[in-house]
């Protein structure tokens, strides 16, 4: 993801630019508040606002289980964030080995 979709990312989803949706029981983001090219950089990199989805429990437990062959979530990789998250490289690092332990 890069820089320019992330700002746009979060103009839209930003909490003061929704309606909520009552009988959805959810937030449905207003798109017309983004410049067309804003608009178009979504329409490119495949984002489809508003576009809900429905997860059941054992999709999402699958799908994390299988997180846990990703290389990148590695102990390894995670406490190599976390060091560098304390040496000032990667601050985003720090909170990687806190979540990670978390879990078990």
């Amino acid at each position: 993801m890069n820089n320019k979709l992330l700002r746009v990312l979060k103009k839209l989803y930003h909490h003061s630019n929704n309606d909520y949706d009552r009988e959805r029981k959810v937030s449905i983001y207003k798109t017309d508040t983004l410049t067309p090219a804003e608009q178009e950089l979504l329409h490119a990199s495949g984002w489809v606002p508003n576009e809900l989805q429905y997860i059941r429990h054992d999709e999402i437990i699958d799908k994390l289980i299988e997180l846990q062959t990703n290389p990148l979530l590695s102990w390894s990789s995670i406490g190599s964030a976390f060091i560098a998250g304390i040496g000032g490289s990667y601050p985003r690092g720090i909170s990687s080995l806190a979540t990670a332990a978390s879990r078990f």
